[in-house]
């Protein structure tokens, strides 16, 4: 998680005109959400988030689903009809790191997913636009961690 000052600066002052910025003071971090993610609240979406650590020289990635219930179920199905299940309970840097790594290996090209919402599960990222902000952020994250992608 750990970044340098060249790629701090290369995503600060390149890439970051493609978010919207949170400062926020209280915790020296800046969140960083891709600027045309769906941010409606009429259906459930998942998003993710780039929060630079202005004290330790980190990037994380957090996991901004909605609805925000947790634990979070996530079904996903490739073209050929295999299932898997991703399931976040929440947690510390560490734990959406991994979820996150664990879901980027999963999605791919023509995988269809699916949130649970209450007992339902309910088709998400299904437009092209949608699958390429997610492409972006895990791009974006991972020039500033130097992990290829």
């Amino acid at each position: 998680m750990r970044i340098t000052d060249a790629d701090r600066l290369y995503f600060r002052n390149v890439r970051a005109s493609t978010f919207d910025l949170e400062g926020r003071n209280d915790a020296k971090m800046n969140i960083y959400r891709h600027g045309k993610r769906d941010t409606s609240q009429e259906k459930p979406t998942l998003n993710f988030a780039i929060l630079l650590n202005r004290v330790v020289d980190e990037a994380y990635i957090f996991i901004e689903p909605y609805p925000e219930e947790l634990p979070l179920y996530l079904k996903l199905t490739s073209a050929e009809g295999m299932t898997s299940e991703l399931t976040f309970y929440g947690g510390n840097k560490f734990d959406h790191f991994t979820f996150a790594m664990d879901f980027f290996e999963k999605y791919g090209e023509g995988v269809q997913l699916s949130m649970k919402v209450q007992e339902d599960w309910i088709p998400i990222l299904e437009e092209e636009k949608e699958r390429d902000i997610l492409k972006t952020v895990f791009s974006d994250y991972f020039r500033l961690i130097n992990r290829p992608n």
